[in-house]
């Protein structure tokens, strides 16, 4: 479901893009997240900003940042979120 992007050599993250358009239901999100041990730190209604292993950033358009440099990290929860994702197509 997601494209891992790496956005600069010296940036402590990743970014995931959908492969399709896609429109997040953050508010559902932001409940069923719980259930996997995140910690919720902010949402805007746009932006849900969790915690877990490390800081991940989801938006309603299907971006995510995860702050991490650790690739193994990212494929984890890259298929972790995919599973909680309730996903509407554009």
């Amino acid at each position: 479901m997601f494209e891992i992007v790496k956005p600069c050599q010296s940036c402590n993250s990743f970014v995931l893009k959908p492969k399709e358009e896609v429109n997040l239901d953050l508010e559902y999100i932001a409940v069923e997240i719980e259930k996997y041990s995140y910690e919720t730190l902010a949402f805007t209604g746009s932006m849900l900003s969790i915690i877990k292993e490390c800081k991940v950033n989801i938006y309603s358009s299907g971006k995510i940042v995860i702050m991490t440099k650790d690739l193994n990290r990212v494929e984890n929860l890259a298929k972790e979120l995919e599973n909680v994702f309730k996903i509407k197509k554009v």
